[in-house]
């Protein structure tokens, strides 16, 4: 009965989440926070896996990610102040899925590009300094899963800026 009540909550997510703009999506960064300060008690629950047998995240892991892999490709929004939010909106979801190795480090691999691009290419120095921002945070969090790019790709900018 728990499962059956997980699947209809998923499917639900599915569609409510459908019908959200970027913009939209941003008001979740109030409950990134909440579940952030939750106990951690919530990482998994006993016997909680797929079909396949494996672990499931939880539900507010799986939530966080779906709201930051959206942020994430829209990154290249025409309007800066929307780029810096869903910046921020992405850093403080990589913040919330800090627990969740397996959640953080695909999610990171998938952010660089969109975030190299910002940091290099961006013409607005506000997205630039908040991507630079987001670099931090993945530094932080995903220690020498990062370190190596980090190393070739933002370092020689950092160093050649004037």
């Amino acid at each position: 009965e728990e499962m059956e009540c997980i699947k209809d909550l998923e499917v639900l997510k599915k569609k409510l989440l459908e019908g959200f703009t970027p913009n939209e999506l941003l008001n979740y960064k109030a409950l990134f926070h909440y579940f952030n300060h939750e106990n951690e008690d919530t990482n998994f629950s006993p016997g909680e896996t797929d079909e396949n047998g494996e672990k499931v995240a939880p539900l507010y892991v799986r939530s966080c990610k779906l709201v930051t892999e959206t942020c994430i490709q829209n990154l290249g929004s025409p309007v800066p102040k929307v780029r810096v939010e869903l910046l921020r909106t992405v850093c403080t979801g990589l913040h919330v899925l800090n627990s969740h190795e397996d959640e953080l480090l695909p999610l990171v691999h998938k952010t660089w590009w969109h975030l190299e691009k910002r940091l290099l290419r961006d013409t607005d120095h506000t997205v630039k300094l908040e991507a630079l921002r987001v670099f931090g945070k993945i530094a932080k969090l995903s220690g020498s899963f990062i370190k190596q790019r980090v190393t070739n790709d933002v370092l020689p900018y950092l160093l050649s800026s004037q």
